[in-house]
């Protein structure tokens, strides 16, 4: 008797964490050195770097730009600093767990800003000029590296500091910004082994029916940035089934080991935050009565991976 159930393939997007930025803040500036009257505008306040995919290795990069305002009468020589204000450097979540870092650095002159030790080394390369009544526009680009290990945000808070080049390096204005990187969460599933496609659904021979587990080589691979959850739904109720006729067989699934129901029925990872790549048996348990008509039985089962 030779019956032939087929099978599935899950789907799922990536879910994605957006965030609102807040309005910039008020530009600050300090005492001014003679003439020069210096303010800082960075719009927006908040240096966002949205839907970083945890499982990609291309660092990430993005622009901003700080305007310099000059209404004093004689123009401004400005070299600018970034500070992570004592705090250790690198992005974090909540100021635990590891840090990720990142590159700083002015696009036109090439100038690297980034607070490796706390605060930018100043470089000649590092210098603009604020004409007397005018303004300057400077932009930077942020890269984040590629190595997180679990979703969520993560950042560092940065004092933007403006020194009077031809002055003692005398404070001129700062501006405060938080540099921002979301990792979207996420959990993908894919299926190898011995099965063939057919428009886009993976199609399970199961062969000659026995009771108990068949011999049919699958396996799950699960990409996911923390703990996830397999669910499952069965077109014919978790039952193999011959078309036409009121014939089935039930069956189950195994899920790395664990027995899940086909239609309604929940695989649990391990939990945890941490992103993981699990590659796991998918069995068919054969659990009903074989004293059937002879025949193609088969079923329809959809999983569905969404991080928990």
């Amino acid at each position: 008797m030779s019956m032939a159930p087929r099978a599935w393939l899950a789907r799922l997007g990536p879910l994605t964490i957006l965030a609102a930025l807040p309005a910039a803040a008020p530009a600050q500036s300090l005492a001014q050195a003679g003439n020069c009257r210096l303010e800082m505008v960075a719009t927006p306040a908040q240096w966002q770097v949205a839907d970083i995919d945890i499982f990609s290795d291309v660092p990430q990069r993005r622009s901003f730009d700080v305007e310099f305002v000059n209404s004093g009468a004689t123009p401004c020589r400005v070299m600018l600093d970034a500070s992570t204000q004592g705090a250790p450097f690198g992005l974090t979540a909540n100021g635990l767990g590891k840090r990720t870092t990142y590159s700083l650095v002015e696009l036109a002159s090439g100038a690297d800003l980034t607070p490796q030790g706390g605060s930018s080394k100043r470089s000649p390369r590092n210098l603009l000029t604020v004409p007397a009544n005018g303004r300057t526009l400077a932009r930077y680009e942020v890269e984040i590296a590629a190595n997180f290990d679990h979703d969520g945000s993560f950042t560092q808070p940065l004092l933007l500091q403006a020194y009077d080049a031809g002055a003692g390096f005398a404070p001129l204005a700062e501006r405060q910004v938080l540099l921002r990187a979301d990792v979207a969460s996420s959990a993908t599933l894919a299926l190898s082994g011995n099965f063939r496609r057919s428009g886009g659904i993976a199609d399970v021979d199961l062969g000659e029916l026995e009771p108990g587990e068949a011999k049919v080589p699958v396996i799950m691979h699960v990409r996911a940035s923390r703990a996830y959850r397999i669910r499952t739904s069965s077109e014919n109720g978790g039952r193999l089934v011959q078309s036409g006729t009121p014939w089935g067989i039930s069956y189950k699934l195994s899920m790395d080991g664990q027995t899940v129901e086909p239609a309604g029925g929940t695989f649990r990872s391990s939990p945890g935050d941490i992103k993981r790549v699990d590659n796991m048996k998918l069995g068919f348990i054969i659990t009903g009565s074989l004293d059937v008509a002879a025949g193609e039985y088969s079923d329809v089962v959809t999983l569905e991976v969404s991080v928990d």
